[in-house]
């Protein structure tokens, strides 16, 4: 079960982490209990780990939890998601693709991911890339981190050409605004996670990406997360070739502009905090004063 805990005013959405459990260096696991309080603006919490778990344990013995992370909607704070692409009236793919972005937005419905071919289909008009801000912070500063899973909620697809999804490293000049520059910033080939072909995506549900070892190496404990979004002939640099003139390929995803979060782009992240944590201002109050 998740437990959460969410102030019914003063402006921030809440935090739902996954029951934690304690475990020992043989494999033996328990579920612990979380003891929380508010505090002025902070909200303390502390893991209860019953006394009979140690007896006869294999040390060491650890204890992890999860952590659910959105980015703001607008108008952000700490962090953003939205999407930049370059509008043409017809170019090759390496010219599109390396060029100047053009028109950028962080406060509407969608993210959007495609490809979109002229009306002749013989050249691109428009690439569209997907940057997804997380401020992750609140996580302790000697975590060890063991899974993170980036969810995005399918809105539309365009199944056009047989394309996939790839999610890498995100790049934006702002943590808390999109520009017209940040098309050209995100042109990682690096893939955080494994590809999903359209064709098996949902929308009427999430889209879980699991990150692999370099994505999970990637998660800020200090600071924010920034995925890029992109479809995979992008962040390949592969030209599709022909997929019908006015055509678009790739997808859409809901933002965080939305109400409430349950359909949110979110990223949960695993992990294990170092022996003896605290909450302190930092990590117990950053994730909670996003709205």
């Amino acid at each position: 079960t998740d437990h959460g805990f969410s102030f019914a005013t003063g402006g921030f959405r809440g935090v739902r982490i996954k029951r934690p459990m304690v475990w020992d260096s043989a494999g033996r696991r328990a579920r612990i209990r979380i003891r929380a309080r508010v505090s002025g603006t902070r909200l303390l919490a502390k893991k209860i780990i019953p006394r009979a778990f140690f007896a006869g344990a294999t040390y060491p013995v650890y204890a992890d939890t999860t952590s659910t992370f959105y980015p703001d909607p607008d108008t952000e704070t700490t962090s953003v998601d939205g999407w930049v692409y370059r509008d043409a009236a017809g170019e090759a793919w390496a010219t599109i693709r390396a060029g100047a972005g053009t028109v950028r937005s962080d406060a509407g419905a969608s993210l959007n991911v495609w490809a979109v071919r002229n009306s002749g289909n013989t050249a691109w008009s428009a690439i569209v890339r997907s940057i997804a801000v997380f401020d992750t912070s609140s996580l302790p500063n000697a975590a060890t981190l063991s899974a993170a899973t980036l969810s995005l909620y399918g809105s539309i697809k365009h199944d056009n050409g047989n394309p996939s999804i790839s999610v890498g490293s995100g790049a934006s000049a702002s943590n808390t605004s999109l520009a017209p520059g940040d098309y050209e910033s995100n042109v990682t080939t690096t893939d955080w996670a494994s590809t999903k072909d359209v064709t098996g995506t949902t929308t009427s549900g999430y889209n879980d990406f699991a990150l692999n070892a370099t994505g999970l190496a990637a998660i800020s404990l200090t600071g924010v997360t920034k995925f890029s979004i992109r479809v995979t002939a992008d962040q390949a640099n592969s030209d599709p070739g022909a997929i019908g003139g006015d055509t678009a390929s790739g997808m859409g995803f809901f933002s965080a502009d939305q109400t409430g979060t349950s359909i949110d782009p979110k990223l949960v992240v695993t992990y294990t905090a170092p022996a003896g944590f605290t909450p302190t201002r930092r990590s117990s109050l950053r994730t909670l004063r996003r709205m």
